[in-house]
């Protein structure tokens, strides 16, 4: 009995991934863009969007594209002046 082969030219067709445009009004930053703008070491960041804490604080939600993480710069400069005049009060 002949044992059945597949044949050579049989390959799984290779997964595409999801490509979400990110708007183009503002820069987009990374974990790494984030951290310089905040102030906040990476691991802290990354620590704080799995836990989703602290609850009174959070980090913002960041946008995913293509397995990475980016926040608009604006939005992580407002963010750092709102944390600023909070501090000094």
């Amino acid at each position: 009995m002949p044992i059945a082969s597949i044949p050579a030219h049989h390959e799984p067709a290779p997964l595409k991934p999801q490509r979400r445009r990110l708007h183009q009004a503002d820069a987009w930053v990374d974990i790494a863009g984030a951290a310089a703008l905040t102030g906040r070491v990476p691991a802290t960041i990354t620590a704080r969007l799995s836990r989703r804490a602290p609850k009174r604080h959070p980090f913002l939600p960041a946008h995913r594209s293509l397995y990475r993480l980016y926040w608009p710069a604006n939005t992580l400069r407002r963010r750092r002046a709102e944390q600023d005049e909070i501090r000094k009060a």
